[in-house]
């Protein structure tokens, strides 16, 4: 639906005032997938904000867009302007477009027609909606142009009707309807299948070329010499519009249809035109044409120019402007005359008129506008000077002859609608009108092909010409003036097919007859009723005159009045009498002279059923039998006098006549005026009176407005102070209602909450924000509580990203004390919060940091040696600061020290005190574990105000570890010398000065292979250039990082090694030296090769690519799987709430149950298939190979699908099988059951694809294979869906897809279990023709098996039952009704628990059950603990698991668990009496 050859259709709609309602009509009958784009431009106020979106969502499904700027215009899609910006397009995206200024008419829609019609050609679609003014009627014609179809809303549906009424003016518009058709409509259109390539199919050749004669007959207008697949174009259209799908039909309906006739001619004439129609061209006319068409021109000469095909007349007006301009710009008195001709009788009274919308003018600029135009109403009319320069004529330009002596032709775009051989001879025609050097201008697509020789080239791109020679004669006798008989042509095919093998002889016969004629017959001429020249023969240039300008064809302008008075008699006489009529020797001037002749008169019938022609002879004629007589001659006057007067009697009598009658008619109007204008006077009163009243409200609206107006500026200013506040302050506020519903909020809380502006009114607690659930709730709950109390809640709280808030809910209060919402605000504390962690590890740092230093202070009291030391000083020796410090003489505190190192401080202090100098030292100390120290002290002397020393004070610093680790660092530096050199890493230094590495290990050489003397011979740029070019810039900036100063600065690039190849290098780098400024000099880097690891990276890549599509295809199964699923539910739900009217009979009954019965199979087929298909992908299926004779196989399938063809009513259905052998078994190993559900599921394919012919299938054994092959006679399947086919959940497209149901499933299943039983499967198909699947697997010989014997059925298995006892345990009460009802038709003895802890009580109870059928899944106490508990009880109970899980290693699962054994839902009454029958 809704594409065509070239894409998908776009419809642009133009809607104003009123449009609302006739848009959401329109988009309701619209389906939700139309394949088609939609742009809705709309006149938008600026300030004005639309709901649009809103409101048009509620009437489609489609995705609906504001047009943004490069947004892809894709189908299925609403595109809506705007308020700010005018829509454009380009190369299918939007461009948005400045609007006019204010003061200038903006046109919309006008606009968005011109893009679409430019963009999508034919597959444009135009529509004008509901609206005031004319907005759009000028894009029509762009539309127009290209083919594309216009709608218009009818005016009688449309609110406002001003501008469908526009639109429909152009004559432009394809369709009128309400909106609700021309949706209807365009859908019609848009699933047409008609091919254009069938309307122009050979076969239809015949009815187009009488439909074009049917045309020619009508509107005298021959369309064989235009274009057939333009024309075919335009026919398609109106027969879509009626609704025909063959020519055949259409040419009957216009046989019927005089109206239809009239309006596919109008069609075929293409009237589009604009004002200055392509700027840069009528410039280029402006500056290089004009000028030269009056240079050097007489004052009494003037300007012809002739503009063929002149449409309504806008570009003769602007050819019209641009002359009248340019001569009034010069002062000159040159006139101009145009001659603007055309086919279109309506264009061309339209035209003349001269009148023209705003939407018209708005091509023309203002200085024109003002100078040229006259406003008259609301619309504008050309100054009469211009228009009495223009004279508007009928003359078909590819059979009327051309004008003479023209300075100038403006023929544009019309010449590409026409036929080679026509354009040919227009152009030839063109040649003869043309002055020598006059100009001509053709349109961009238009070019002079061969005639191009005869012109020279003024301005190619713009198509302007100028003749060489000029009034060429005429090809192929143009010029003649004859009756011609419209001849059948192949339009179609182009070629005139006339007979090849006429006479030779004939046709010479026939130039003799003509040389006779020209020879001795008098000069003829035939002419219609009024006076027009249909035929002339003889030398009738002696007796006919023509001036210049347009030949004029009417016989009387073409002789002298004299003899025109003849003529006309003459032909009265001969229409009256049907007599023929001969005037003997008049005397007549002619151009020649006075000449002596006889006129003979005759009227004439050539064609049956044909219009009566005028025969007139000139000179000697032959007398004929019942002929009137009239002898006239120069001499008697009077008798020609009383002729003529009998002539003016005869017309006055009929003009009285006619005068008569239009007075009657004149006086009976008269009175009907007199009497409505009565009405009308007592009608203006009323209305006066009306106005009055309406003008004193009014006036009432006008004081009250302006002061609602001043109100809102007021309001306005202070909303916007308001906004300005809480926008600045960067607080999220949220104004909630007494609902708790959003009123209002400010920007910056959409950090906190996920809200948009369009959220305003709902309620808060619909919204997620960045805080935690429980935090999110906190938040709830108080604001609720604010709403009820006066009290301010503030709390701080962290969201899920790490960021705090300070949040306070805060009642809100109105004027008069009461709470009408909740104020809630979150100021952000983030950087508040890290301040504070800052400080506190600050000081947490700094007091490890002295404890790491172990930094301590001392102080000696020089007069009493005593010493002072603080907390680290006691922790560097390891002393208890209880115990003190011994005093500075005291022998303890020497022994603190090694003796030397005591000397060395002995001696600093006493040097200290004397001079005052403080010292430095690092001195050997000894902790009192014993263990030794260094020491690092400095002391200085304190002096009183007498400048006595009085104290030494100091610090001291263990060292120890400084001490160590420069030991370690000589250490080191060795150990780094060797790492340099063996370490597999690349290490090296580089120069920023020299712009090269200075430094190279050997790891550095093995990775880039690069020596030092390599590097050292490459300049700074052949260095740099060694880096990829694609890094280059990084390698800059790291580089620029490294200067700065930072540390560790990690690169990854690309470096060529000296094989040339690329190596991923990863790189730290750090400053190595430094100038004397502090800058960078060089840096020390490390590298490694991780080229493997980037390769690893991307194959990551590729697996997370992988991951993702597997969610994808994750997300398609679920989605089929809930269709599939609730398909069959929707059967089971539906009849069993049926089955509870009690007023249904048996049967009813019977037939639901039937019906629920065959849902619930339905539902449990595809879960079974959905479990082979789990098992398959997760490589759990169990396959069981064992002994299977596949002759029996085929025989028994072959039942089984008769009996289906049967039950499916496919009596014209064969089903055939082949074997190699028949009558011998054959026996091989493989998993019967597994083999026949694919035999199975191709079979029932293809039986249900196949409604006659035949479907085969067998086997044959191929080598070390046996080949299977199902074959039928179906529809078949496209190539292109052959590899979809084995994919789940795909199902082919078809015309009835309820005709063809399915899962999609079946396939994909097949194709898994072949491959587990070791072969492969394909297929070939045709579509219309039928399939073949081939699937193969090992052929592995096994001896006959006998078959097994039947299982035992649920009625014997009944009889093994007598009064044992079960327990149940379901925690589902439909499970346990089914059981109860399924089991208490045995003799069993039965209970029934709800969980498991329920069942391990009842089992406490009874310790002696049988048997306890124990669900899995249940709540409380699960299957497995109760099982445990149970057997704890009775270690040889006999439990049995079921559940509803089916994956195989849930069985292996519950009988490693202990379970007795296991069965899966849903429960099978033969499969569950089995079970228990076995252990019992």
């Amino acid at each position: 639906m809704g594409s065509k050859q070239d894409g998908f259709m776009v419809v642009a709609i133009g809607a104003s005032a009123g449009g609302l309602q006739a848009i959401h009509t329109f988009f309701d009958a619209m389906p939700a997938s139309p394949d088609m784009a939609f742009i809705v431009v709309q006149h938008l106020a600026p300030n004005f904000k639309s709901l649009m979106p809103e409101l048009l969502a509620s009437h489609t499904k489609m995705k609906i867009f504001v047009a943004e700027e490069n947004q892809e215009i894709k189908p299925n899609c609403i595109y809506l302007n705007n308020k700010d910006n005018n829509l454009g397009i380009e190369d299918g995206k939007f461009t948005l477009l400045k609007k006019a200024p204010r003061k200038q008419l903006n046109l919309p829609i006008d606009i968005i027609f011109k893009m679409v019609a430019n963009a999508y050609k034919e597959n444009a679609v135009g529509v004008v909606l509901s609206g005031t003014g004319s907005d759009g009627s000028k894009g029509i014609y762009n539309l127009k142009e290209v083919g594309a179809t216009i709608y218009a809303q009818d005016p009688k549906s449309a609110e406002f009707d001003g501008m469908p009424k526009s639109a429909i003016h152009t004559n432009c518009v394809d369709f009128i309807l309400p909106p609700q058709k021309i949706a209807e409509n365009i859908l019609w259109l848009a699933n047409q299948e008609r091919d254009f390539q069938t309307l122009i199919n050979p076969q239809n050749a015949t009815v187009y070329d009488t439909i074009i004669t049917k045309l020619y007959k009508h509107s005298g207008i021959d369309f064989s010499k235009y274009k057939p697949n333009t024309l075919i174009r335009r026919m398609n259209k109106r027969m879509s519009l009626l609704q025909l799908n063959s020519l055949d039909v259409y040419y009957q309906y216009l046989l019927t249809n005089e109206e239809e006739l009239k309006l596919l001619s109008q069609s075929f004439l293409i009237g589009v035109t604009s004002f200055f129609r392509n700027v840069e061209a009528f410039n280029s006319l402006k500056l290089s044409v004009i000028p030269e068409l009056f240079a050097n021109r007489l004052p009494e000469e003037t300007i012809r120019i002739w503009i063929p095909g002149c449409s309504i007349g806008k570009e003769v007006y602007s050819l019209a402007i641009l002359l009248d301009d340019y001569l009034q710009s010069q002062e000159s008195n040159l006139n101009f005359k145009i001659f603007a001709t055309d086919i279109d009788r309506y264009a061309l009274k339209k035209a003349g008129n001269a009148v023209f919308g705003i939407n018209d003018i708005s091509e023309i600029g203002e200085e024109y506008l003002t100078k040229y135009f006259i406003k008259k109403g609301d619309r504008f009319q050309i100054i009469k000077r211009i228009r009495e320069k223009i004279i508007f004529s009928y003359h078909d330009l590819t059979n009327d002859p051309p004008f003479i002596q023209i300075d100038l032709i403006s023929c544009r775009n019309l010449l590409i609608y026409l036929n080679k051989e026509t354009k040919e001879k227009v152009i030839n025609a063109f040649e003869f009108s043309l002055n020598k050097n006059g100009f001509l201008f053709l349109g961009n697509s238009e070019s002079l092909a061969k005639a191009e020789q005869n012109f020279t080239v003024v301005n190619g791109k713009h198509k302007i010409y100028r003749i060489k020679k000029g009034r060429n004669l005429l090809e192929n006798n143009a010029l003649q003036i004859k009756n011609k008989t419209h001849s059948k042509i192949n339009y179609l095919n182009l070629t005139n097919k006339v007979e090849q093998n006429h006479n030779y002889t004939a046709r010479k016969e026939v130039l003799f007859y003509k040389h006779l004629s020209k020879k001795h017959a008098p000069v003829t001429v035939y002419v219609n009723q009024d006076y027009d020249v249909i035929f002339m023969l003889g030398d009738f240039q002696k007796w006919f005159s023509q001036n210049d300008g347009i030949f004029n064809n009417n016989l009387l302008n073409l002789v002298n009045p004299e003899l025109a008075s003849i003529i006309r008699n003459g032909i009265r006489r001969a229409k009256t009498s049907d007599k023929t009529i001969s005037y003997k020797k008049l005397s007549c001037a002619v151009p020649s002279g006075q000449i002596l002749t006889d006129l003979f008169v005759e009227r004439v019938q050539l064609e049956p059923n044909g219009d009566f022609l005028y025969m007139l002879q000139f000179g000697e004629s032959i007398g004929q039998e019942n002929t009137e007589e009239v002898v006239l001659s120069n001499e008697d006057i009077s008798t020609l006098a009383q002729q003529q007067i009998d002539d003016l009697e005869y017309e006055l009598s009929e003009k009285k006549e006619a005068l008569t009658n239009i007075t009657e008619e004149l006086e009976t109007s008269n009175e009907e005026l007199q009497s409505s204008n009565e009405e009308l006077m007592s009608s203006n009163e009323e209305l006066q009176s009306s106005n009055e009243e309406l003008q004193s409200v009014n006036e009432e609206l006008y004081t009250v407005n302006t002061e609602f107006q001043e109100k809102n500026k007021e309001l306005e200013e202070l909303n916007n102070d308001m906004n300005n506040l809480l926008d600045s302050t960067d607080i999220g506020t949220l104004f909630l209602d007494e609902a708790l519903k959003i009123r209002k909020f400010t920007p910056a809380l959409k950090k906190v909450f996920k809200l948009e502006s369009q959220d305003i009114g709902r309620p808060i607690f619909n919204f997620s924000s960045v805080f935690e659930e429980e935090a999110r709730l906190r938040i709830l709950n108080k604001s609720k509580d604010a709403l009820t109390t006066f009290n301010t809640f503030e709390e701080q709280l962290l969201d899920s990203t790490g960021n705090w808030y300070l949040i306070r809910i805060s009642p809100f209060v109105t004027k008069e004390k009461r709470i009408s919402g909740v104020v809630i605000t979150f100021v952000d504390i983030t950087e508040i919060k890290k301040a504070e962690e800052e400080l506190k590890l600050k000081t947490r740092e700094l007091t490890i940091a002295q404890e790491v230093a172990k930094l301590g202070s001392w102080t000696l009291n020089i007069a009493t040696n005593e010493v002072y030391w603080s907390e680290e000083l006691f922790k560097m020796y390891g002393l208890d600061p209880e115990d003190g410090v011994p005093d500075y003489d005291d022998e303890n505190h020497r022994k603190l020290f090694t003796p030397k190192s005591w000397a060395t401080l002995e001696k600093a202090v006493s040097t200290t005190i004397e001079t005052g100098k403080p010292y430095t030292l690092e001195l050997r100390s000894i902790r009192n574990d014993g263990s030794k120290g260094w020491m690092y002290a400095v002391g200085r002397v304190l002096k009183n105000e007498e400048g006595k020393p009085t104290h030494l004070q100091g610090i001291a610093q263990d060292i120890t570890e400084r001490k160590q680790l420069r030991s370690k660092l000589q250490k080191a530096d060795e150990f780094a010398g060797k790492m340099t050199r063996l370490s597999p890493s690349g290490m090296y230094i580089y120069d920023m000065v020299k712009g090269s590495n200075v430094f190279m290990n050997e790891g550095y050489t093995n990775i880039l292979g690069y020596t030092p003397a390599d590097i050292e011979k490459l300049s700074p740029d052949e260095f740099f250039n060694l880096f990829h070019p694609d890094d280059q810039h990084l390698i800059e900036k790291h580089m620029a990082k490294v200067l700065e100063g930072k540390l560790e600065n990690i690169v990854e690039y690309r470096f060529k090694h000296k094989n040339g190849k690329w190596v991923w290098c990863y790189s730290i780098d750090s400053p190595f030296e430094k100038d004397d400024e502090g800058k960078v000099t060089s840096f020390f880097g490390v590298f490694i090769d991780v080229t493997q690891k980037k390769e690893n990276e991307e194959k990551l890549k590729k697996a997370l690519v992988e991951a993702n599509s597997a969610n994808i295809y994750k997300n398609q199964f679920l989605a089929n799987m809930s269709h599939e699923i609730r398909t069959p539910l929707n059967g089971l739900v539906g009849f069993s709430n049926l089955l509870r009217d009690h007023d249904l009979n048996v049967n009813d009954k019977k037939e639901y149950i039937s019906i629920i019965e065959n849902c619930s199979q339905q539902l449990l087929s595809l879960v079974d298939d959905i479990i082979d298909l789990s098992k398959i992908e997760a490589g759990e299926l169990d396959m069981e190979f064992m002994p299977c004779e596949l002759n029996h196989l085929v025989r028994e399938l072959e039942m089984t699908f008769n009996e289906i063809k049967k039950q499916q009513e496919k009596d014209n259905l064969e089903i055939k099988t082949f074997v190699p052998n028949p009558n011998v078994p054959l026996n091989i190993k493989t998993d019967p059951n597994r083999l026949k559900q694919v035999l199975i599921n191709l079979v029932n394919n293809a039986i249900k694809f196949t409604d006659s012919g035949s479907v085969t299938f067998g086997y044959a054994i191929k080598g070390d294979w046996v080949e299977f092959k199902i074959k039928d006679t179906g529809i078949g399947i496209a190539e292109e869906n052959l590899k979809l086919i084995f994919e789940r959940f795909e199902r082919i497209g078809f015309e009835n897809n309820d005709k063809y149901s399915g899962k999609g499933l079946g396939l994909s299943i097949s194709k898994g279990i072949i491959g587990l039983l070791g072969g492969d499967i394909d297929v070939s198909s045709k579509l219309g023709v039928g399939s073949e699947f081939t699937f193969t697997i090992p052929f592995t010989l096994v001896e006959t098996v006998k078959p097994m014997e039947n299982k035992s059925s649920a009625k014997q298995i009944n009889k093994l039952f007598n009064d044992q006892k079960i327990l149940v345990a379901d925690d589902n009460r439909i499970n346990r009704h089914y059981l109860k009802t399924l089991l208490k038709r045995t003799n069993l003895l039965v209970d029934y628990a709800e969980n498991g802890e329920e069942a391990v009580s009842m089992f406490r109870q009874k310790p002696d059950y049988d048997i306890v059928l124990m669900d899995i899944r249940m709540p409380v106490m699960d299957g497995f603990e109760a099982k445990e508990e149970i057997v704890k009880i009775n270690p040889n109970a006999k439990v049995i698991a079921q559940t509803a899980h089916a994956m195989s290693n849930d069985r292996e699962q519950c009988l490693s668990r202990g379970f007795v054994d296991y069965i899966a839902k849903p429960l099978g009454k033969e499969d569950l009496f089995e079970v228990i029958a076995k252990w019992i």
